[in-house]
This record gives structure tokens, sequence and C-alpha cells, in this order.
């Protein structure tokens, strides 16, 4: 144990509290803002968890923290993420602030099954509080239903433009499904087409391997900042502050997409290969109909059935 930080007399001591462990914490994230590796809204969003930290427990010995000290938090997803990410930076070789992670075997409780979907009005604000490239990609996810780290990773060679169509051999669930599918199809629309065209001239034709989507140094465009754009977008738009428990993401995208995919008449097996599910079971938790999606739908079947003749 490094002499500066007391030693393990002063971890049970008190000599290091929980509010000096989220401190040295925040000051090295804002490094990481500074060398470009991590968006200063990532470390903005570490921030608001650890404050709940700081404000129950902040000046308890953060070596001796654990699970039962913080009755007074609420074990949200995101706090227990945030939690997780202080502790196991805590005990790395290099820092070596506290001599053991307490938290590490805690499972972050489920983020629940997300239910939004975006209407017209407010998927045209977000498209106009978005910067350029993400509005193409969030045209994009609108246009293909597929998975945002799908098309987030998207290389040049993957597209096959003849026959409309993005085709990955590496995809989520591969080992995982019993239905031998060895290539995920994306099927593109035509204006998805053109949009990938254009993008595709204006970058001078480039090579197979190169990503579609580049941040701001010319390298693939990280999950971390799609994530940090779009909540930029989401502020902006005036959508879903930060207390509301489900947030627009790229996700609620795909949630819209295969919703309207249904709404458009698209079921079934056919909409579970668009959006690359083994199982309908699956595709259905993305189907998010209204009540009046419902009277519209009772309505064609009235509509679809013989009328009797009168006996007039």
């Amino acid at each position: 144990m490094s002499e500066d930080n007391g030693g393990s007399d002063g971890f049970s001591g008190g000599m290091f509290r929980v509010k000096d462990l989220t401190r040295s914490y925040l000051s090295h994230l804002d490094v990481r803002v500074k060398l470009g590796e991590i968006e200063p809204a990532t470390k903005s969003w570490y921030k608001s968890q650890l404050d709940k930290l700081d404000v129950a427990c902040g000046e308890y010995p953060a070596a001796d923290l654990r699970a039962p000290h913080l009755v007074a938090v609420d074990f949200t997803y995101h706090f227990v993420r945030a939690l997780k990410a202080l502790y196991r930076w805590a005990v790395d070789e290099e820092q070596q602030l506290v001599p053991r992670d307490p938290f590490k075997k805690l499972k972050a409780p489920p983020c629940g099954e997300r239910q939004r979907i975006l209407t017209r009005a407010e998927m045209r604000s977000l498209y106009l509080a978005s910067g350029r490239q993400l509005r193409r990609l969030l045209f994009l996810l609108r246009h293909t239903v597929a998975r945002p780290g799908e098309i987030r990773r998207l290389t040049w060679g993957l597209i096959q433009w003849d026959r409309r169509m993005i085709l990955w051999t590496k995809f989520k669930g591969k080992k995982r499904r019993g239905d031998g599918v060895k290539v995920r199809t994306i099927p593109l629309d035509l204006p998805a087409v053109r949009l990938l065209r254009n993008l595709y001239r204006r970058r001078g034709s480039p090579g197979p391997n190169e990503p579609v989507w580049l941040d701001r140094d010319g390298k693939e465009l990280s999950p971390n900042g799609l994530r940090c754009r779009m909540r930029l977008a989401r502020l902006k738009a005036g959508l879903n502050p930060e207390d509301i428990e489900e947030r627009i993401v790229c996700y609620t995208l795909r949630h819209t997409a295969a919703t309207d995919a249904v709404r458009a008449g698209v079921r079934g097996k056919q909409l579970s290969n668009i959006m690359g599910h083994a199982r309908s079971a699956t595709t259905d938790r993305y189907v998010h109909l209204a009540g009046d999606d419902l009277v519209e739908g009772i309505d064609r079947l009235a509509a679809a059935r013989p009328r009797r003749r009168s006996s007039g």
C-alpha cells in the first residue's frame, strides 16, 4: 500500500473518506476529458450519480463502505454502475486508494423494458437538435430498425450497394442462435441508400475498412461518443429531462421503428428477420401500440367481415 495514502491504518481510521474518493475519481475523469478519451458529458453523468453517494455517506471511511451503509440511496441501475466503476478504479494497482473492492459482486438492477416511442413531432425536434452526423445516423436507425451498435460500427465494405443490404458476419447473439444464421442482413430502403451514397461521395470514396461514422479525430465513433451526442441533442430538443425514468436514447428509435413497421403491416417472421431476432417473442417486446392503433385494427377487422343483407 502506498505511503501517500496513509497505509491500512489510514483507511480504517477514516483518513480517506468517501467524498475524498469520489473527488479523486472525478479528477481522474477530468484528465481523461482533457486527453479526449471521454466526453465532458460522461464526467458529468458520473458526478450526478456519485453526488448521491457523497450526500449519503461522504464522511464515511472509503475502505469500510458496504452496501448496508447505502440504505438512504436508491439503488438504480445507473447508480450501481457508477459505484462499481468508482471502486473498480480505486483498487487498481496504480491507484490503491482502498485495499479491496466491496462492491465487486454487487449486481446492477435491471434497467427495465423500454416502453417509450417517439411521435413524429418529437422525431422532428430531435433531428433539428442534432448535429449533421448524428442526424444522419438517427435517420439510418429509423429506416433500418437496426441495433444502434450495428449502425455505429458500420464500415463501408459491409454495404452491398447493388443488393441494398448491410451484411454482418459478427453480430449480437450469433453464438446463442439455434437457427444456424451465419450472416446478419440489414435491409436498406431507398432513402437510406441515398443517404449513404451521398455521404460516400462526400468522403471521396473511402476504403472498405474505414468507418462510416467518425469522431472529431477521424476515428470510429465510440459508444460513449454516440451516447453523449444523443444526450446533448435530447436535452436541446427538450425531450426527457434527466429526472425522467425512461430517457430517449438511440435504442428508442429501434422501438419506434419496430412499432411503425407493425403499423405499416410488417409482422411476424419478416419483422423478426429485419430486426435480427431468432424469436418473434423478442420482437414483440419492441412493439408498443397505442389505443388509437387498437381502434384502427378493430375497424379494419370490422370492414373485412362480410356484410349481412337486410331481410327487407
